[in-house]
């Protein structure tokens, strides 16, 4: 079994940022024109280690076995549903230098920016 509030991830750090400017024009100053720019996930943009979004696996369409079925003695995996008996069990504990429960999301980790024309008449 896990314990309790074992499979915790660190916090997600997430800023973004929108810069705009309006430039007015005409007589009375009905028009105008603005310029925007939205800058997503800007600690990444700032550090690349920054601003990284974590996920437990398993979920998001992430394929991990963290549980396998159990061999008996004479090595037949005993747990399997066409064998009759009730399934049995393994956790598989993470291994190496990153033994951890979670991943970075290689996707949403990364910053976007997106730049925005508008105008008003």
């Amino acid at each position: 079994y896990a314990e309790r509030n074992g499979l915790r991830t660190p916090w997600n750090h997430d800023v973004d940022m929108k810069l705009m400017h309006e430039f007015k024009f005409g007589k009375d100053n009905g028009r105008s024109l603005q310029l925007s720019l939205d800058i997503f996930n800007v600690l990444n943009l700032l550090y690349n280690s920054w601003g990284h979004v974590y996920f437990v696996t398993n979920v998001n369409n992430y394929t991990a076995n963290l549980l396998t079925f159990v061999k008996d003695a004479n090595g037949v995996t005993a747990g399997k549903p066409s064998s009759g008996y009730l399934p049995t069990f393994n956790f598989n504990v993470p291994t190496g230098l990153d033994s951890h429960y979670y991943t970075v999301d290689p996707l949403n980790s990364r910053f976007q920016a997106q730049l925005g024309i508008k105008y008003n008449f």
